[in-house]
């Protein structure tokens, strides 16, 4: 959480893949994620010692606005409406790569209770984006869950990297020059969204990009379940 002594960042706009292992609603009102990812990948790795998280996981963290389609965002049932079918599934979360001050590599913080602990964990925090891509139903089309973030936490003591900022978050898949889409459920309170069909190197593909605004704008959380259907051979 890093509260105490808060956290350096060491890279924005970075993403991670990896399987979802646990889920956490904390009680700062983070929405927390454990994601496992493949065990070379350098994310799990604080540089400044070289030694990966423990638990060989990254924990990926946001605060939502406050209120999402008339529910409180701290109340375990909404943010499980949206992440709970992330549970043990691969993702990719895109955010801001940092240092946690206020817990060790291991995840101790006696260590860091008089000081900030310099070889602490590192996570994704705050989350920007999540992409995942359901199990087909059929041959003809494919689902993804698309969630963008503009974090909202209250930044005190310390300041969440890139708090209280309008984010874009975005994704890319490869697609048939003939595919189609549709949104199946939708939650816009973002500034802007695009979606739509493209090619680049003469690869077809579908992508989508959403401004989030920010909560003091009413807007900061955009969320999709996006039907990708392919076209009849």
């Amino acid at each position: 959480m890093g509260l105490l002594w808060g956290w350096d960042e060491l890279a924005d706009n970075r993403s991670l893949t990896g399987l979802v292992r646990e889920l956490e609603l904390a009680s700062d009102g983070d929405w927390c994620l454990k994601v496992e990812p493949a065990p070379d990948e350098e994310m799990l790795r604080n540089p400044r010692v070289g030694r990966p998280n423990t638990n060989m996981m990254i924990e990926c963290e946001v605060e939502p606005p406050p209120v999402i389609q008339g529910q409180s965002a701290e109340d375990p049932k909404v943010m499980m409406a949206y992440l709970g079918p992330l549970v043990d599934r691969q993702v990719t979360v895109t955010g801001t790569w940092v240092i946690d001050k206020s817990h060790r590599y291991d995840g101790n913080t006696a260590a860091c209770v008089f000081t900030e602990c310099l070889d602490g964990k590192t996570e994704i925090h705050p989350i920007t984006s999540i992409f995942h891509e359901r199990e087909p139903s059929s041959n003809s089309s494919r689902l993804f869950d698309f969630l963008v973030f503009s974090d909202d936490s209250t930044n005190f003591p310390r300041r969440v990297p890139h708090s209280g900022e309008s984010r874009v978050g975005s994704f890319r898949v490869q697609a048939y020059e003939n595919s189609t889409w549709l949104i199946r459920n939708e939650v816009n309170m973002a500034r802007l969204k695009h979606f739509g069909l493209d090619q680049v190197a003469g690869i077809w593909s579908f992508a989508g990009s959403v401004e989030t605004g920010t909560a003091r704008q009413n807007q900061g959380f955009y969320y999709a379940l996006i039907e990708l259907r392919v076209p009849d051979a």
